[in-house]
């Protein structure tokens, strides 16, 4: 994911004050959702161990973020909070001039946009009028689509953008999941 494996100072210039990024939500439900925030605050400096207080080694490799789509507890505020640094990465590349019109194939990973975050799926079955079936691993569940709320899956890795293959395996234990119901 993010900065695993990056020093402090390397992320602070990736990820600055003002920045877009993406968070990933370990949250119970929300694992592997994608939200995009802002960068309000980098992590500070380590401090120096005789004068570490214990709110700064709290908050030594946590990026403040607020999010553009989560409210706060209120329902009106922008959600802002602390995030360890191994879940945030830059916001995906946009697509290039061939794939501004996007077209998807059976079993190409993608992002699909559901409850104010990206989730990551495999697009399962074609449906009529450009709109498709994507099956999710977790939680095992299959949703429809329109190309808007559907875009390319890419996985940041070792501070680098790349697309994954085709997922025909990744499909299987949700259709499993689907079929018990009938």
């Amino acid at each position: 994911m993010g900065g695993r494996g990056a020093g402090v100072e390397q992320l602070q210039q990736l990820f600055a004050k003002g920045s877009l990024v993406e968070v990933c939500s370990d949250e119970e439900g929300f694992k592997g959702a994608w939200y995009v925030a802002t960068v309000i605050d980098t992590p500070p400096p380590l401090p120096s161990s005789s004068s570490a207080s214990k709110k700064k080694a709290a908050n030594s490799n946590k990026f403040y973020v607020e999010y553009q789509s989560l409210l706060d507890d209120d329902g009106s505020t922008p959600l802002r909070e602390y995030i360890r640094a191994h879940l945030v990465r830059p916001l995906p590349p946009p697509p290039s001039e061939t794939e501004l019109v996007p077209t998807f194939e059976l079993y190409d990973v993608v992002d699909a946009y559901y409850r104010d975050g990206w989730w990551t799926g495999v697009i399962s079955r074609f449906v009529e009028n450009s709109r498709f079936v994507v099956t999710f691993q977790n939680p095992p569940d299959e949703m429809e689509f329109g190309l808007p709320e559907l875009r390319a899956h890419w996985e940041w890795l070792g501070g680098k953008w790349i697309r994954p293959e085709k997922k025909v395996s990744a499909i299987l234990p949700a259709l499993l999941y689907n079929l018990k119901g009938l």
